[in-house]
């Protein structure tokens, strides 16, 4: 009897092991194995575990998990596509405005240097027109003929003269040698 309790109570350990491996074990080993697939990226395997109770659960679990991963990423490439498409876009118009600005760059250093160069032809006539104006008056002031100074010579210093005794209230006296000046 003992032996039978033993041999009855053996096959039941078996057979419980047997059910427990169908039951437990391999459902887990399938899900681990299923988790570390998602881990390593594969988002295309699926789990098949239909159960009611909660190995199945997981199952569903992992695998909305596994659904919602592949739509993000696949958004997310989605997204890295127009950011790609709209990166090449703005360096195309960035590309163009530097050409444009550099050709607006090219025009304006043209236009400056021809504006200094025009600054510096005037620069040289207003000396000109200075020194003719300086020659004019000096010739204007002496008697062509005899290089003496003219009636004009006079009157200007005359008047300059006056002007002066009149600023440090002094009297005015009129001596030939500030016509020759």
């Amino acid at each position: 009897m003992i032996t039978v309790s033993i041999i009855a109570l053996l096959a039941v350990s078996l057979l419980l092991a047997f059910m427990l491996k169908r039951t437990v074990s391999n459902p887990l080993r399938r899900l681990d194995n299923f988790a570390r697939l998602l881990g390593n990226g594969d988002l295309d395997s699926t789990i098949n575990l239909s159960r009611k109770d909660e190995m199945g659960r997981l199952a569903e679990t992992l695998d909305t998990m596994r659904e919602n991963l592949k739509n993000s990423l696949n958004q997310i490439l989605s997204q890295k596509d127009e950011l790609e498409q709209h990166k090449n876009h703005l360096e195309a118009m960035v590309e163009e405005r530097t050409l444009d600005l550099s050709r607006t760059n090219t025009k304006l250093q043209k236009e400056v240097e021809e504006r200094i160069a025009a600054q510096h032809e005037r620069e040289k006539v207003i000396k000109m027109l200075e020194k003719t104006q300086e020659k004019l008056t000096q010739l204007s002031f002496q008697d062509e003929l005899t290089g003496v100074a003219n009636r004009r010579r006079f009157d200007y210093v005359l008047e300059s003269e006056w002007r002066r005794a009149g600023r440090e209230k002094q009297p005015s006296n009129l001596i030939a040698e500030r016509l020759s000046k």
